[in-house]
């Protein structure tokens, strides 16, 4: 990891060196550009002198010095009148805007006293109302304005007596005063392909939100304010009107508005105690819940109750009036732009003019030695965009040898990724074995205990036995089995039930009676030893399970290294090892991508390259001298055989690491003609040929 951070800081490093040459390059491009037209400009001036300077006709001179100053006046009187006409249309585009737009526009949020005093809408908002109204007469035009209500700001007023609180209140709720409520999830699923269809590209900011009528039963519902007296009131409880809105906004709009005579730090400390955001009256100070104070919301200029006008509410002379109003806005906006180009233009002809009757009026060694002048001007300009031409050179040899570098680390960085990937692999490997170990050292650790556990068992049995064994006397010569014993125990039992209250000797009935509990005692003895043999064999079982899966793990391992250069990667898993009725074996690979195929996705010669692979993986876990495999190429093609055979070399390689031996494989082929196959491999032909018992010719 430690080099994969080192790799990408240098990485980093070199590309922003990259970034800084290529931008280096194009600016020395921009400067020779740049130089290039001031040569074309001194140049120009210089072929005007010169045109001068061939002049030797005085009177002529004065003559086009006449003409030029005749013609600047000309220009002059032009540019006065393009001048008068761009006023008077400027100031009649003014008026019709004015008829248009009825609310001023707005560019920028101040913090001028003056801005706020009026009506005039901030850019954000305008760009909020401009939304609004498209977003709602498109609602309008599907007929969905029940499902889909707002904007909120028409949707809610201040509350009685609580007017002097809406500035605040407004400010806080911000732009969700034109956002759109969907009542259902086909209105909302409808809202937001809408919002997509009319904004495809650039997004407005207003919002629409889903709401349900558990929303509508909290507009009644008063959030709970601080306890504190400097803290007026919850914002959201001091708005009426639609109780989706209301219920809406007491969801969302947690904070509190307050006094501004309060000192800073009281409201800072009640804004963190009560971990809601704090507004003053006059929406100049805004403290914050973590404890601090910001930038005040954005003024909302808008009223609350605030209506969009629809079409049909408009009067039809209104309408007319307005669209002639915005033909002539057009035809006032297209003569200005004419108007405009027409001053630029007359400009730089009078700017020509003047520089002409300049140097007509210069003496002709004054105008030499600014030729001259001029000159070394272009001089130097040219040899400075020769200077930056070599050093633009020069960057663009350093910018090569950046990418190439650049490039190393790119390739020094995917190989340190693959070598981590590889890392990674390796640990999860030595993971699965230290898992496969801790489960067999717990296993053995079990079996111990049980063993010692039975051990202690057996030993107090044995002690007691020879216990009551000295107290019944001397060892009888035959010890009977507890079939035949269990068998006297009922026959004597059923005998003494017949015998009821005969005439017995006492002392024989006493004696039968004690050796019955002594068969009682052995039966409860052998039931415990049952219950340790089954103990036993549970931890067996756990065992067991341990040997296979490490077997299975081995296999695995194996599979890998033989299917390395077939498979990126392959696996076997055992499922229900506890239930072998249940039990399978399954072989996952990656062949392509990066998700693991089951056995059946695979082609038919991945599965018999992937069988092959698990059965010399199976052999390298015998050591044993010989190995015979038959069938070896069967149903493979020829690239399929020889990867086969490379897969076979790489088994006897593998199985004589740990082996006593030097293994030898015996590879039982029906067909290895035009293999390529490597020179450990012995290739032998066997040819065979059935000889059928010829009949006997009749002699004619």
């Amino acid at each position: 990891e430690e080099e994969l951070d080192l790799v990408e800081e240098q990485e980093r490093i070199k590309n922003r060196k990259l970034i800084t040459k290529e931008a280096q390059i194009q600016n020395d491009q921009e400067n020779v550009a740049n130089f290039r037209k001031e040569v074309d400009r001194y140049n120009e001036q210089k072929s005007a002198m010169e045109k001068i300077i061939a002049t030797k006709n005085l009177s002529e001179k004065d003559k086009k010095l006449q003409d030029r100053q005749e013609a600047l006046a000309v220009k002059m009187k032009k540019l006065s009148i393009i001048q008068e006409k761009y006023s008077n249309a400027d100031k009649e585009l003014e008026i019709h805007k004015r008829r248009i737009i009825v609310e001023p526009h707005y560019d920028s949020f101040s913090s001028d006293e003056e801005t706020f005093s009026g009506q005039r809408l901030t850019k954000f908002e305008e760009d909020l109302t401009n939304s609004a109204k498209i977003f709602y007469h498109k609602i309008r035009r599907q007929s969905l304005g029940k499902e889909i209500i707002g904007p909120i700001i028409s949707l809610i007023e201040i509350k009685e007596g609580s007017e002097t609180w809406g500035k605040a209140v407004k400010n806080l709720v911000g732009r969700n005063l034109y956002a759109f409520l969907a009542k259902t999830d086909e209105a909302y699923r409808f809202a937001k392909r809408l919002y997509d269809e009319t904004w495809p590209r650039w997004k407005p900011p207003i919002s629409v939100y889903k709401v349900t009528a558990e929303d509508a039963k909290k507009a009644d519902e008063r959030l709970k304010k601080p306890v504190y007296k400097e803290v007026h009131d919850i914002a959201s409880n001091l708005l009426s009107g639609d109780p989706y809105a209301i219920g809406f906004l007491k969801r969302v709009v947690k904070a509190g508005v307050a006094e501004d005579k309060y000192d800073p730090n009281t409201l800072t400390n009640i804004a963190r105690d009560s971990r809601i955001n704090i507004l003053t009256k006059s929406g100049n100070s805004y403290y914050l819940s973590h404890g601090g104070f910001g930038r005040p919301p954005a003024p909302m200029k808008n009223s609350f109750g605030w209506k969009i006008k629809t079409s049909e509410e408009k009067y039809y002379t209104e309408v007319i009036n307005e669209r002639k109003t915005r033909v002539s806005i057009a035809r006032l906006e297209k003569e200005t732009r004419d108007l405009k180009i027409d001053e630029i233009k007359t400009l730089k002809e009078i700017t020509k003019l003047h520089q002409e009757i300049q140097a007509l009026g210069m003496p002709d060694e004054k105008i030499l030695g600014k030729i001259e002048t001029i000159n070394e001007i272009i001089a130097t300009i040219e040899a400075k965009t020769q200077e930056y031409i070599i050093h633009q050179n020069g960057l663009k040899i350093e910018l090569d040898e950046a990418e190439d570098d650049f490039a190393t680390y790119s390739m020094k960085k995917r190989e340190v990724n693959r070598n981590i990937e590889d890392i990674k692999e390796t640990i999860e490997l030595l993971r699965i074995e230290a898992h496969s170990l801790t489960e067999k050292s717990t296993r053995l650790l079990t079996l111990e205990l049980n063993f010692d556990a039975e051990y202690e068992s057996h030993l107090q049995e044995k002690n007691e036995r020879e216990a009551r064994a000295k107290q019944k006397g001397e060892r009888p010569e035959e010890i009977r089995n507890y079939t035949e014993i269990r068998d006297e125990l009922n026959r004597i039992e059923g005998h003494l039930d017949s015998i009821g209250i005969s005439n017995v000797d006492e002392d024989k009935i006493d004696a039968q009676k004690v050796k019955v509990e002594s068969l009682k005692v052995y039966m409860v003895e052998r039931e415990e030893h049952i219950t340790n043999l089954r103990a036993d064999l549970e931890a067996r079982l756990a065992f067991w399970n341990g040997e296979l899966q490490e077997v299975v793990t081995n296999i695995t391992r194996s599979m890998k290294l033989l299917l390395g250069g077939i498979f990126e990667k392959i696996r076997l898993k055992v499922t229900n090892i506890n239930k072998p009725d249940e039990a399978g074996l399954y072989i996952e690979a990656i062949t392509k991508g990066k998700a693991y195929r089951d056995f059946r996705e695979l082609s038919g010669g991945e599965k018999v390259l992937a069988i092959e692979g698990l059965i010399l993986a199976m052999h390298t876990l015998t050591d044993s001298p010989i190995h015979a495999i038959d069938e070896f190429t069967q149903r493979l093609d020829e690239k399929n055989k020889a990867l086969a055979f490379s897969i076979a070399v790489r088994t006897q390689k593998l199985a004589g690491e740990n082996s006593r031996f030097v293994p030898q494989f015996i590879l039982l082929c029906p067909d290895a003609l035009d293999v390529d196959i490597s020179d450990n491999i012995h290739h032998m032909v066997v040819s065979e040929m059935k000889v059928v018992k010829a009949e006997h010719v009749r002699r004619q």
